[in-house]
């Protein structure tokens, strides 16, 4: 039953009032048909003096309300309620003119009355005030006919049929008229009512909307205030990094202050020695050597620091030739080696290739300071055991290579707190050990830069007391086809 009221029942985009009008509409009409046939068979099982009319008139008004609910699914409430409100007048008039004259008149009366009550229904929620009048006139020309005949078959009756018809009419014109002014007047409020259902429900919609909009901004605020939030925590992260930095830069320039003045002391120092005219040849050879060693010292100090002030402003340039790189890393492992004497320490180099084949096209000057960087690391933290470099092909085609060089050593090795910042400018990981091991600690940081110029890859492994491995990958030009 829920299911079928459903069907019937208007959108839920009508408005308030012809909801509530075609829902009653609807239940009205399924109810009135319901009993209706519940009548029908309680006719059927007692069959009365009335039996037929009854019947008859009942079947009608079942069609009638299905006729109805079909009207009003399909065309509107209007038209429904205007063809329920006429049609029910006509079939109880109708059924009313159509029995025969022995029919007791009282009960045809009894009949006519129910015309008064879809007046009355319908009338006011449904019907038009054309249908009113129309129904007015039916019902009053029906019981006119009803009471003449009424008088010509039961003339003894006259004054009883007299008064009936005579109150049945007054009645019928008094419904109908209250009906026919109720119906503008109803009208006028049910429009009212429904106009200020409307602004109420624009009012509604705007105060929601005002509600949306302040969420919306409450969550803007919030957003903004979270992204000041993360900006402020932002500031105070730069301003320690910021902070930090400026300690490890005075950090810097007083041990470039310190390392500096070392070697000129050395140079300054000896030089003066050199001047004494009774120093035997001995002592003079150390003095000169001793000069010799501050002076390269001195010279590769100034260098990382003019190196690392063109890396800082991009003044590097790319130089690539052609170059045989197994001689070029024999001739690195002759430098290294000088640096090595009095150390037990073993060098060795690792080359994958011969000759001819490792011609390859590249920056060798910018691979030698990578290399060389790397490897006085490697003697720097070394004291015993061994260093070994070189290079193995991680990957080849016919005109690239891909080329892995490396640098182990069995040195002191970095402790992971040191790890994430080993390339970083000026980090506390280089100034720990320079602070023990002497030097500015610019080495890595310009390796890992030029690395980035020949656009390739470093990365290490390294173990406390077991020592280090640096990972160089540079891609290169082949000159050789092998």
């Amino acid at each position: 039953m829920k299911k079928v009221i459903q069907y019937f029942n208007v959108s839920q985009n009508s408005s308030y009032f012809d909801t509530l009008r075609t829902a009653f509409f609807v239940n009205i009409c399924l109810v009135g048909t319901v009993l209706t046939l519940l009548t029908i068979a309680t006719d059927f099982m007692n069959r009365t003096e009335n039996f037929e009319m009854s019947v008859y008139s009942k079947i009608i008004l079942v069609i009638v309300l299905l006729m109805s609910l079909l009207l009003q699914k399909h065309k509107g409430i209007s038209v429904a309620g205007n063809f329920f409100s006429l049609a029910s007048v006509i079939i109880l008039l109708t059924s009313i003119n159509i029995l025969s004259h022995k029919v007791d008149i009282t009960y045809k009366y009894i009949q006519g009355f129910y015309s008064i009550f879809a007046f009355l229904i319908f009338g006011v929620l449904y019907s038009s005030r054309r249908i009113i009048i129309l129904n007015l006139l039916l019902v009053v020309a029906t019981t006119t006919h009803v009471f003449f005949r009424s008088l010509e078959y039961f003339p003894e009756r006259a004054d009883m049929y007299t008064a009936a018809y005579i109150n049945h009419t007054f009645i019928v014109i008094a419904v109908t008229l209250v009906v026919f002014y109720s119906k503008k007047f109803i009208g006028i409020s049910i429009a009212k009512a429904e106009q200020e259902l409307k602004e109420k429900e624009l009012k509604n919609q705007e105060l929601l909307t005002s509600e949306e909009e302040i969420r919306a901004s409450n969550e803007e605020l919030k957003a903004t205030t979270d992204a000041l939030t993360e900006s402020y925590e932002e500031l105070e992260k730069a301003k320690e990094r910021a902070e930090e930095s400026d300690h490890l830069k005075t950090e810097f320039l007083n041990n470039m202050s310190h390392e500096i003045r070392t070697p000129m002391n050395a140079i300054i120092g000896f030089s003066q020695l050199l001047s004494d005219p009774d120093i035997s040849n001995d002592s003079k050879c150390l003095y000169i050597n001793t000069i010799q060693n501050s002076s390269h010292q001195l010279l590769s100090i100034i260098e990382n620091i003019i190196e690392m002030s063109q890396l800082s402003t991009k003044q590097i340039k790319m130089f690539e030739a052609p170059v045989v790189l197994n001689k070029s890393l024999k001739e690195v492992y002759q430098v290294v080696s000088e640096k090595l004497k009095g150390k037990p320490v073993s060098l060795t180099l690792s080359t994958e290739m011969n000759d001819n084949e490792s011609t390859f096209i590249y920056d060798d000057n910018k691979l030698r300071k990578i290399l060389n960087n790397l490897l006085d690391n490697a003697v720097k933290y070394t004291e015993k055991g061994s260093i070994t470099f070189g290079y193995k092909v991680k990957a080849k085609s016919d005109n690239k290579a891909l080329l892995r060089f490396f640098v182990i050593d069995t040195g002191v090795g970095i402790t992971d707190d040191k790890k994430k910042k080993v390339f970083t400018r000026f980090s506390q990981a280089e100034f720990t050990l320079t602070r023990q091991y002497g030097g500015l600690g610019l080495g890595l940081s310009i390796a890992k830069e030029n690395t980035d110029l020949l656009k390739g890859e470093i990365s290490f492994e390294s173990k406390i007391d077991k020592g280090t491995a640096f990972y160089v990958d540079i891609p290169v030009s082949r000159v050789y086809n092998y």
